[in-house]
Formats: C-alpha cells, structure tokens, sequence
C-alpha cells in the first residue's frame, strides 16, 4: 500500500502539515539556506517470493542535482550478503541487521544528467526484499548526508530510530523504518510526513517498509522516531538519515583580511609585519551586501592573491582594489568556506621574498568571473630576517699591500645583501656597531650611503672610512625585544607598518603580542675590511733656537702679517733691534720662511725690508742668528698623520701600521748638498696615535774635523717617507736640488728652523802689565770664514766664567787672580787678571771641557792638529823692569 501526505491517519496528518507550515516560517524568514523540497518516492512492484535483486527507476520529476536516497530491507539479515550497489552511489547508513531476520542499508546519490535507470542492487542468497527511492531537491551536493543512525529493535508494533544530532539548521530528517512481518502497516511516526509504504506479503516471511520526513529548523537532536506497525509484532529496524540543505547563495559584498587574533565579528582588522620565509595566518571575512558584516552563512572556494602595493596609483576602489596593485603570489589550494566557518575563514601563507607593502585580495568564485571581490583595508610588510653578508671591493686586511684608499677620502665599495629579490630598502650604517683592526687606539667613522637595494642587494660606490688599518662591522643574533645595534641595518623597510604601530621597535624576529620588530640588520660581524693608509702629514709647533746652551741668547717672540704687507706686529719687541735680521715663520713664498732686516720699530710693530709672500698668525719670529759647530740647539716638531680631511689618523702608531720614516735635514742656500748627515738630535722617538713628536735642547751640527763652512744660510727641514707615498703638507724644502724647489713643485721637506753655522774657535792673547796693575787679557771668538779664522762679531752671548780659568803661576806665591767672568760684545772681551803681590808669570788656559764651561765646539788646534784642545795665554806681571819703568797709560 502506498499513501500521500493527504491520506495519512488523522493525527498524522495534522502534526505534519503544523510542522511544515511553522518550519517554512522560520526557514524562510531567517536563513539564506534553501529549503529542501521533497522531490517524489518510486519503488519496486512487491514481490512475495524470494529474490536477489531490487531495481528502481527515478520519480520522472528527478533533475540532475537532485539527491537520491534508496532503502535496501532483505530478510535474513545477517546471513544475507553485503548489497552490490550500482556505480556511484554511497552509504548513508550504515547496514544493520537484526540477527538472521532483518537486514536494511540506505544509500545516496547526486543525480546527474548522464544518469541510467533503473538503479539496481544484488545481494545472496535470494530472500524476500523490499525498498524505495526517495527524491529531495536543495539538497547540499558537495556534502549531502549531515548525520544518520539506526538500530535494530526486538519484536514489537514499535519501530523505533534513535536520535541524531544534525549541526546544521534546516536540515530535513528522512526516517526509514521495516519489520519482518510482510503483512504489517508501518504508520510513520508523530511529526514526520509520511511519504511510502509498502508490503511483499507473506506474513511472517516477508517485509514490510515505511518512509517519512520531517525539516529541522534548527541544529540539534532530532529525538527518537517512533514508527508504529498496526497489530503485528516483529523484529524490526529503524533508522534515520539527515540531509544537508544547499545554500540560497547570497554573493558577498566584498571580502576583508586580517589577523586571526582579531575579535570575533569584526569586518576590520590589521595585518601585522610578517618575515620573508616564515609561515603566517591570516583570517578571511566575507562581508554581507551593505558590507556591515559578516555573511555568515557563506560557503565555498574563494581565490586569494598577495599583492604589491608599493607602487600605489592612489586610485581605490568600492572593493578597497586599486588597479595599479599587481598579483606576486597566489595561494595554491583555494580555502573554502564550509557553513561550520560562519562567514570567516583562516588561511595559511608563505612568502619567500621581501615586499614593502602588501594587500591581500580575496575572489569569489575561485575560477572564472569572479562576482565578489575585496582587498584587505590594511596594507603589510614583508621584511628580511636579516641582512646574508656585507662585502666590499676593500679585501686586503694586511699592513702592505692592494688594495688599499686614502683614509677619509678613497672611496670604496659596500654592498649589502638579503637574498631576496624583492628588497629594495636602503641600507643604514651604525658607526657604534664599528670595530677597527686589533690594537688599534680608536674606532674610525664609515662615512657613505647605500643605494636603495636593487635585486635584493644594495650597493654604495663613495664610502670612505677616516682611519687607517682596517674595521668590521658587527651584528647580533636578533632575539625577542632586541634592540642591540647592528652595523649596517634597515629600520624603514617595513614603515607602512611602523607608522601605524604594527611592528615594535627593536630587531626582533620572534613575535611579541603577535608582532615582529619594525628593523633587521646584519646578523654575523663582517669581515674585516682595508685597508687604509694616511692621506698625508701635518708639521706644526716647529721649535729652532740657537746657542741653546747660553739662555737668553737667542730671542723669540710671535709675529702676524698679511701678505703683501711689510708690517709685522709681534708679541713683543724686546731684544730686537733695527738692522737685525729676522725670520718670520711660514711668511714667505709657498710658506718657506721669511728672511727679513728690520727697518724700524714702533711699539711692537716691526717694519720690514720686504713684504710677506704669505698670511700668518702668530708664526714664530726670531733673530737670523748662528750657532756654532757642535754647539746645542733647540729643536722641535710634531708631525701628525692625517686622513684626506685634515684629521687625526690616531691608528698610525707603533711599527706594523705607522711605517712612516722621518729624517732632518740641512741645506746651505739652497746648493743642492744635503747635509742631514752632520744632525744629530740624540732623541729617539716612534709614532704615537698618529703623532711623532721631536723635542730635544741638544740637536747638533756635527763639527768637522777640520774648518769648514761657513753656512751662512743653513736650513733645518724634516721630511716623511711613507710606503704608500703618503707626504708632508706645505713642503718647501728640497735639500738635493740647487732649485727653487717650490716653483718646481719638487719640494721633499718642510723647513724647520733657519741659521748660520760657524766652524768656531776661541783665542786668548798673551798680555805683560805692571805688577801694579790689574792686567787685561785680551778674549775672541773666532770662525772660519772660509780662508782663516775671523773675530766672529756676531757673538755678544759667550760668556766665561772666571772659575773655569785655570791659572799656572811662577813664582807660587804670585796671587793673581780671574777678577770677574768675561762676556764677549761683537765676538770680543777680555779676562781681568788682578795686580799680583810680586813680579810674576801666569798661564792661563780657559777650560771648555763638558766639567767644566761646556763649549767644546770654541776648541782650537792649539795644541796640535786637532780643534780639541782648551785656549791657553800667559800674561807677566813686571818682569820686564830693570829701573824705572812707565807703561803706558800707566798713572800713580
């Protein structure tokens, strides 16, 4: 027998058509799913004998998408064989079997429009079997059967199917009942429409099937189904089956991305910095029609694209799109949206590459046209871990050798590399993070700026680095909070995220309250990089005085004068004269020293008989004096290696990276004869911290052996020789050449000090007086003018001590005596010898040893031929009288 909803018992009827009245209230006024619609119910003509097959044909209303449920009831139960169903169809429920009386199985299939009927099943042995095929329409396809269950029931008028538990709302739940009995009437339960009934007949050797249907409005519990069997009791199954609904689909408005920690039913959110080759998640929203909220019933696959949107045309659009943003990568599995999602799916990502600025784009569908389109309000940083390396063209980290540049000035190379192709930051320098070659004073500054990465790599070509020797660059392994200083770094990269807080402000690279550091930089120290050699030197603080062994001898004083000007103000006037010729520091032509003869004075402004070639400030102003051979002077310089800015290279110091030799020098007018060979300091001294300081009282200009000189215009200069051809600044002296070195451009060393040098001698004169008398005995300093020895009218300073005049008397008794110390004035003096107590003799040697006056250097050949033996006369007191005698100029 079969039946409609129409003809089902009273009580049935009217319980089911409620229900559909208040479940198509609800459903349609509050879900976009589609309901689903009971489409029609075919099945097999009864059959009271055995069999070993059942066959079904489709209701003729069956379209393609349709959803087909098919009941398989045999007698036998577990003794029949497993059904043998036609391709292509599926378990909805799994077989039960009620011991050896009643076996049921339920299956489903997605019509298609290639479908052939009838649908046919096979099972052994042959035995008595009934079922239906049953039709719905707006079923889900893609996942038709939401739940089932079943059990088998002793004998009883009840069938009875255990609740299930659908999780989707608008559901529609199909009951499958049979009992062994094929004479019974299977009423379906209270609520459900009941949609077949069918016996084979035979009584207590048949089957008899029943089929209804109730919709679920809601998720939940179906609660048990309870079928009755008029009158006859039998072993029975009963079990349910409950069917997913298709969405009513309603498109999205648009879509939108952000961070999966971002509250629950938000349509916005941020999208924070992310690492180049580390997986992230993001959340995908998709929005409702007026782009309010979230569509929560929105299903299926979506397309989604990583965007570059650095390059911003600035022109967005409804769907926050702009045109000029172009596709970098896409994922490979398209994420879908099932109903359990609720309109807000999680999607993983990868990207191996570095992007400044990112959009995610979401379509829908995946293929095709799309209809819904929406791009992340928030735009995101992709940023490197770290910089791989940093290299330049400067390998030579050894003391000599290439390749090599000028420290402050030679310019060289750096280039620094993240391995990504897509980074086009530009590179920072953090000279605290710098650390020179070991031993040495100080850290040098890298001066120079990274062009802005191309290919991953950004590259400087005008670095310079002030000191000399060679440096590294450190880095640090980044860790959470890291805020450590790197030597080359990036902290703007990732700015679209910065300004908006989207990153912290350090290095790190392990997420803090789901967020990365805002910088990265290098994370292993560089090589060493060189090396760099001194641009050249600096002599400044030069000291020269003459006679440095008799004080007050030689005046100085400090001078200012403009070139072209003959008007020297000094510091102070004392000591110096009209007609004394002076030396301006640095005045002359090229900065040489100015030789000049005061012409008159006033106050403390000298006037000169010639103009200054050069201004000067300051300089030191001296007298064009002379010293003698061997005699002490003093000498003074410091020499400072400077970069190709004009500072310090402090790093030049000890012998492994200072390689500069410095040598004094002597040329006498400029004859191209270099006498650095007769100067001597007895001062040794290296580099310290790129200065080489000379200051000594004793520098000396050797004395010949024999008389030579005079030097009338003797220059002391220094020079620098450096391996790197590194020289002296304002050089002005060359002490090979017989040229104006200056106008030649050929200048070696730079002039210290200037002078005359004479090849001294100091004469005593025999003198006989009265013995009444004191007796002078006549003194001069002589020089070797280049033929004989001449009184030396340029010394006013000698001076002798009468202590160091050693007397021999004849007779002993005689008591003569050195009255005062004798000074000379224009190279001569006199020694006074008081009048004796008796006619005597004395002998008188003036001692010059170093015990004694200490001026060797006025030694003569008197008593050989060698100039190393003390000034010697006799003086004689009256043995001259034999009577009367008057001296001359003698008075009583």
């Amino acid at each position: 027998m079969t039946y409609s909803p129409y003809d089902i018992r009273l009580y049935g009827s009217v319980l089911a058509r409620l229900s559909s009245v208040l479940f198509c209230i609800l459903i349609c006024m509050s879900s976009s799913f589609a309901a689903i619609t009971f489409v029609g119910i075919n099945s097999p003509a009864p059959v009271s004998s055995a069999i070993n097959s059942l066959s079904f044909n489709a209701p003729a209303a069956t379209v393609a998408n349709d959803v087909l449920l098919v009941q398989i009831s045999v007698r036998g139960g577990s003794g029949v064989s497993a059904p043998v169903p036609p391709a292509g169809w599926n378990i909805a429920a799994a077989r039960i079997d009620n011991g050896t009386n009643l076996m049921q199985i339920i299956y489903y299939r997605v019509r298609t429009a290639a479908d052939i009927t009838p649908y046919t099943w096979t099972f052994n042995p042959p035995n008595r079997a009934m079922g239906a095929l049953i039709v719905y329409r707006g079923v889900d396809t893609a996942a038709p059967v939401n739940a089932s269950g079943g059990q088998d029931n002793a004998a009883s008028t009840s069938v009875t199917a255990p609740a299930i538990t659908t999780t989707v709302a608008g559901a529609r739940i199909v009951g499958f009942f049979a009992t062994s009995n094929g004479g019974a009437s299977i009423l379906p339960p209270a609520g459900m429409t009941g949609r077949h009934a069918m016996q084979t007949g035979a009584g207590p050797n048949g089957v008899a099937v029943s089929t209804s249907d109730v919709a679920q409005a809601a998720a939940g519990s179906t609660g048990p189904k309870v079928a009755n069997s008029v009158a006859t009791s039998a072993a029975n199954i009963g079990q349910l089956v409950a069917l997913r609904p298709a969405l009513t689909m309603v498109t999205p408005g648009r879509f939108n991305v952000f961070e999966s920690s971002t509250a629950a039913g938000s349509i916005d959110g941020v999208i924070q910095t992310k690492l180049a080759g580390t997986a992230f998640v993001l959340d995908i929203v998709a929005l409702n029609t007026a782009k309010t909220a979230i569509l929560t019933t929105f299903t299926g696959a979506v397309k989604v694209e990583l965007l570059d949107a650095s390059a911003s045309s600035g022109v967005v659009d409804g769907n926050n799109c702009d045109a000029s943003w172009s596709t970098f990568q896409t994922l490979v599995t398209n994420p879908i949206f099932a109903l359990a999602d609720n309109g807000r799916k999680t999607a993983s990502f990868q990207v191996n590459d570095a992007r400044r600025e990112v959009r995610v784009r979401v379509s829908y569908p995946a293929t095709g046209t799309a209809t819904a389109i929406g791009c992340s309000t928030d735009n995101f940083a992709i940023r490197p871990t770290g910089f791989t390396s940093v290299t330049s063209n400067m390998t030579n980290t050894g003391t000599t050798g290439t390749p090599r540049a000028t420290a402050g000035t030679g310019n060289f190379t750096l280039t620094a590399m993240t391995g990504l192709a897509h980074y086009d930051g530009t590179p920072k320098l953090d000279n605290t993070r710098l650390q020179a070659h070991a031993g040495a004073i100080q850290n040098g500054t890298l001066d120079g700026d990274f062009s802005m990465a191309v290919g991953g790599a950004a590259t400087g070509t005008a670095f310079t680095y002030s000191e000399i020797g060679n440096f590294r660059l450190l880095g640090s392994v980044p860790v959470a909070g890291d805020t450590t200083a790197r030597g080359v770094y990036d902290d703007n990269f990732a700015e679209v995220d910065q300004e908006k807080g989207e990153c912290t402000d350090d290095y790190s690279n392990t997420l803090s309250a789901g967020k990365y550091g805002c910088s990265f930089g290098i994370v292993a120290n560089t090589s060493y990089f060189g090396r760099f050699y001194p641009a050249g030197f600096v002599l400044s603080s030069p000291v020269f005085r003459n006679r440095n062994d008799i004080s007050g001898c030689d005046n100085q004083t400090t001078g200012t004068i403009t070139a072209s000007s003959n008007a020297l103000s000094v510091g102070s006037a004392n000591g110096f004269l009209a007609g004394d010729t002076i030396i301006v520091r640095g005045a002359g032509a090229g900065s040489q020293d100015l030789i000049a003869v005061i012409t008159g004075l006033a106050g403390t402004v000298l006037t000169l008989n010639v103009s200054a070639a050069t201004d000067v400030m300051d300089a030191t102003v001296y007298k064009f004096a002379f010293s003698y051979q061997n005699e002490p002077m003093e000498l003074g310089f410091t020499i400072t290696a400077i970069n190709g800015i004009g500072t310090t290279t402090r790093n030049y110091t000890g012998t492994a990276w200072a390689a500069g030799t410095v040598a004094l020098h002597a040329e006498n007018n400029h004859d191209g004869i270099d006498l650095k060979a007769r100067l001597a300091t007895n001062v040794f001294t290296n580099w310290n911290q790129g200065l080489y300081a000379l200051s000594t009282a004793n520098a000396q200009f050797s004395r010949s052996t024999v008389p030579d000189g005079p030097f009338t215009s003797l220059q002391i200069g220094v020079s620098v020789v450096d391996p790197d051809g590194a020289l002296l600044q304002d050089r002005n002296m060359n002490p090979i050449t017989a040229t104006d070195c200056v106008a030649l451009s050929n200048c070696t060393a730079v002039g210290v000090g200037n002078t005359r040098m004479f090849f001294g001698r100091l004469k005593l004169a025999n003198a006989h007086g009265s013995d009444r008398l004191d007796l002078p005995v006549p003194v001069q300093a002589q020089y070797w003018n280049g033929a004989i020895f001449a009184v030396n009218t340029l010394d006013s300073c000698t001076t002798l001590a009468a202590s160091n005049v050693l007397l021999d008397k004849d007779p002993l008794v005689c008591t003569s005596t050195v009255s005062a110390n004798a000074s000379l004035f224009n190279g001569s003096g006199q020694l006074m010898l008081t009048k004796p107590n008796t006619k005597c003799r004395v002998d008188l040697t003036v001692n010059l040893d170093p015990a004694a006056e200490a001026k060797t250097y006025l030694q003569g050949n008197w008593a050989g031929a060698t100039y190393s033996s003390n000034p010697t006369a006799r003086a004689t007191f009256g043995i001259y009288k034999r009577g009367p005698v008057i001296y001359m100029r003698e008075m009583y």
